[in-house]
């Protein structure tokens, strides 16, 4: 006997029991009562808890699991490479733009942040932001007397590496628009 059942060998035929054919060690049913009043138990209380509950018994059977090793966000890219092969003057827009529909329910929105690297190191980077279904998104930054630098796109949630761009400083002047 035990607190809240009581588990037997042979079969009972008690019917204000549930019985439930659940083999455990040596022990081959279970038995739980059908009101709320309690198992007399061995102990110092002299009783126990009473019956199951429909709460203790009634469990979903719902399973969730992924299709996936990882569910795929929101496609972002930079989308202005060629601009940033070679830039006049000492500061650069990069341009992020999202696809223009989601497969998933995860993947409508994304939160990004953009890096940007000089020689390996992280110099500067971006807000975090949110990036819906058909947005774009424009990012200035300062070259910082760097003439090479790394863009790199992240997912600000698992900091996983979305794109990367290289952003060159052309040696060619500035002429300001007069062009």
């Amino acid at each position: 006997m035990h607190e809240r059942f009581v588990r037997a060998v042979e079969k009972q035929s008690d019917k204000n029991w549930l019985m439930f054919e659940r083999p455990y060690g040596e022990y081959r049913y279970v038995f739980a009562a059908r009101s709320s009043r309690p198992f007399k138990s061995k102990g110092v209380y002299g009783f126990s808890h009473g019956g199951f509950t429909p709460q203790e018994i009634v469990i979903p059977n719902v399973v969730f699991s992924k299709a996936a090793d990882s569910v795929k966000g929101l496609e972002v890219l930079v989308t202005n490479r060629e601009e940033l092969a070679e830039v006049t003057g000492d500061f650069f827009n990069i341009k992020i733009g999202a696809a223009s529909k989601g497969n998933e329910l995860f993947s409508v929105t994304r939160k990004i942040q953009l890096l940007i690297y000089a020689n390996n190191l992280q110099i500067s980077n971006s807000n975090i932001i949110t990036m819906e279904v058909s947005s774009v998104q424009s990012f200035e930054f300062s070259f910082a007397g760097h003439t090479e630098l790394t863009g790199v796109l992240v997912d600000a949630t698992t900091q996983e590496q979305i794109d990367s761009v290289k952003i060159k400083k052309s040696n060619a002047r500035d002429l300001g628009g007069l062009i």
